[in-house]
């Protein structure tokens, strides 16, 4: 999957509303008149509030002119909203230093004036912004303050905002237990007050957490109860935004249709907003997606709307990825010229604004691009920077972890010493009080008390070294065990990439079928180490890999000679990886002979995997041939490479799994 989305949004802060051209002129014909400074400073702050999330610039420019005009009439709360406003267009830019400082000035403002409220909603919006900067003790501290001062308010309904700010904090620092703790509250805490839009962002925040966790039904499941919540009109916008996700999600478990119908809603909710910046968005992932799925026209269609919005407002983010996708359907396309063109910019884009993401889709495209005009070393070579950038980006993820489990260690570790100290202080002052109130005796029992109490200390803290040293050591392992998996996975693909450009190179028939079935069997093997459970390397969901599998052969034997018609019933069995690299591989033999030796213009084939009561595994394979059991004990069998694999792995398998062929 190419990575072009990007879902993590500010929340609670101002409405994404781009200015229509009418409005805009209105607006400064405003500034431009006799009018109040009150009136001008209106003005301002609208194009301001309209403009900055395109040009940040303009939007500072005009925050700046709103604070003047505000200052001259002598009006406090437009000189805070002016530096709020200010603040966010510094945000847009990411100069997140100067938003903070601005913001500073209008909560100062605010507190000044006795609007406490309304400083602790600005105060909500830096946190939101120093949690998406990753400064999240910062954001933290300063989200607690500001839920402080709506206790004090009584003003417990606005809490449902901090509640949600404050589970997106942990959400994004990986601690998803605790991120998904806070969205309850501000769920639970906006049911009491029936806050319909509290409690959907609540859900709807609970969606985005599920998709990053990688568990996209959750993912679904939360952001159809947040859609449901948000049925009214009022709500288009942030059911726009929902809408949105559960495309992605519904894309990555493969359900591309519903993930269309997603993505056209979204055009449609973001038509009537006028959200131009939203229907670039959605344009261009909808674009990528018929890419994906071959439907070449319509993915150059929907590709250029996108580029052409962009354009027309200075859009930059994701305007890379649109770059490439047009590179990408171009050459599928057969149009070079354009193809190189449009590669070209992705990757000065990609190089200027240092988006290793964008960088790595470009390298894989560039190699489909050489490889279509035959300039096989040029592929070579771009594959070969594809597999480095993608390890290193791993790399730097992995030492990230470390550095952060670091932290928290050190963290830790400081707070169990300072409370050690704490009570050791305590304990000495204990003695000191009961040593003046007792006599000789009682003084010497308490000495040889501390003795034995010491001792004891001793020997815990040593078995508390040893149990650190054993959990650091089982963390080691597991890191290097996940290393050598990601190592394995990736030279199993950068094989199968060269044996699939010398397949293409070969002449002879018989070569091209040799090579295509040792790439079938190198895919069965790569395919157990992308299905491997998160954080286990030694198990794997057979259901679903032996569909990768089954899924890739029927696309790769179809043809307008032959049509292969397959009944599958497959249970998603946890088995160990060895045996299920054995079944994948076992599969893969059975599926080609099939299709090889089947002497029909349709093959039926018939597979199952099941679990009897005694808990043996049962794969049960069966085509509309005249039996490969037969052929399996004849004298064909030991000049056949197929199936002397699958009679050597079946006696492999035996005592775990029974493989029955009809």
């Amino acid at each position: 999957m190419i990575s072009r989305y990007k879902f993590l949004v500010f929340l609670y802060l101002a409405p994404l509303v781009l200015p229509g051209q009418s409005n805009f002129d209105s607006l400064r014909n405003v500034i431009a008149s006799e009018s109040s400074d009150s009136i001008k400073m209106n003005a301002a702050y609208a194009i301001s509030r309209d403009i900055c999330h395109t040009i940040p610039d303009s939007g500072i420019a005009y925050g700046w002119k709103a604070y003047e005009y505000a200052k001259n009439a002598g009006v406090k709360t437009g000189e805070a909203s002016a530096y709020s406003q200010i603040a966010y267009s510094y945000n847009k830019k990411e100069l997140i230093d100067s938003a903070l400082l601005y913001w500073n000035k209008s909560v100062d403002i605010y507190k000044d004036l006795g609007k406490d409220f309304l400083a602790a909603y600005i105060m909500t919006n830096s946190g939101s912004t120093l949690s998406y900067f990753g400064r999240y003790d910062e954001a933290e501290k300063i989200l607690l303050d500001a839920k402080d001062i709506m206790v004090k308010l009584d003003s417990q309904r606005h809490i449902v905002n901090i509640w949600n700010n404050l589970g997106l904090t942990f959400d994004l620092k990986g601690d998803y237990d605790k991120g998904y703790a806070y969205y309850m509250k501000a769920y639970e805490t906006g049911q009491s007050f029936d806050d319909i839009n509290g409690m959907a962002t609540s859900l709807n925040n609970m969606s985005v957490m599920y998709y990053y966790k990688g568990d996209y039904r959750k993912s679904l499941q939360y952001g159809k109860r947040a859609l449901k919540l948000w049925s009214e009109e009022k709500y288009l916008s942030s059911r726009s935004k929902a809408v949105k996700n559960m495309a992605v999600s519904f894309e990555f478990l493969g359900q591309l249709d519903s993930a269309v119908i997603m993505h056209e809603k979204a055009i449609t909710m973001d038509t009537k907003l006028t959200n131009d910046f939203g229907l670039a968005k959605t344009y261009n992932n909808l674009g990528c997606l018929y890419g994906d799925l071959g439907n070449l026209e319509l993915g150059l269609e929907y590709l250029n709307k996108a580029l052409e919005i962009k354009s027309k407002f200075n859009i930059r983010e994701g305007i890379g990825t649109t770059y490439n996708y047009l590179g990408y359907i171009h050459t599928k396309k057969g149009l070079f010229a354009k193809a190189k063109n449009y590669l070209d910019q992705g990757k000065r884009i990609a190089i200027a604004n240092s988006n290793p993401e964008d960088m790595k889709d470009n390298l894989s495209f560039f190699e489909e691009y050489y490889t279509a005009n035959l300039n096989y070393k040029s592929a070579l070579a771009a594959s070969k920077e594809y597999q480095l950038l993608k390890d290193s980006l791993f790399n730097v993820e992995t030492e990230t972890k470390i550095e952060e489990l670091n932290i928290k260690y050190e963290t830790a570790k400081k707070d169990a010493e300072n409370a050690k100290l704490e009570l050791e202080n305590e304990k000495g002052r204990s003695t000191i009080t009961k040593q003046k109130n007792t006599i000789f005796g009682g003084a010497l029992a308490l000495v040889l008390l501390g003795l034995l109490l010491n001792q004891l200390r001793r020997q815990r803290n040593k078995l508390k070294i040893s149990n650190d040293n054993l959990i650091t050591q089982k963390e080691t392992i597991v890191l290097l065990n996940q290393e050598l998996n990601h190592r394995v996975k990736n030279n199993l693909a950068f094989i199968t990439t060269l044996m699939q450009m010398q397949s293409r190179r070969a002449t002879q028939q018989e070569t091209k079928e040799l090579l295509k079935d040792s790439e079938n069997r190198l895919l069965a093997l790569l395919k157990v180490h992308g299905n491997l459970k998160q954080g286990d390397s030694t198990s794997i969901r057979i259901g679903q890999y032996l569909s990768d599998i089954i899924d890739n052969l029927q696309s790769a034997f179809q043809s307008d000679h032959k049509k292969m018609i397959l009944h599958k019933e497959i249970k998603n069995l946890e088995i160990d990886a060895e045996s299920a690299m054995r079944i994948g591989l076992i599969t893969n033999e059975l599926i080609t002979n099939s299709m090889k030796h089947v002497d029909k213009p349709v093959v039926k084939v018939k597979i199952s995997l099941d679990q009897s009561l005694d808990e043996t595994i049962i794969l049960r394979y069966e085509d509309n041939g005249s039996g490969i059991e037969r052929h399996l004990n004849s004298e064909k069998s030991k000049e056949s490479m197929g199936l002397l694999l699958i009679d050597i792995l079946r006696k492999q398998l035996k005592g775990k799994i029974d493989v029955v062929l009809v």
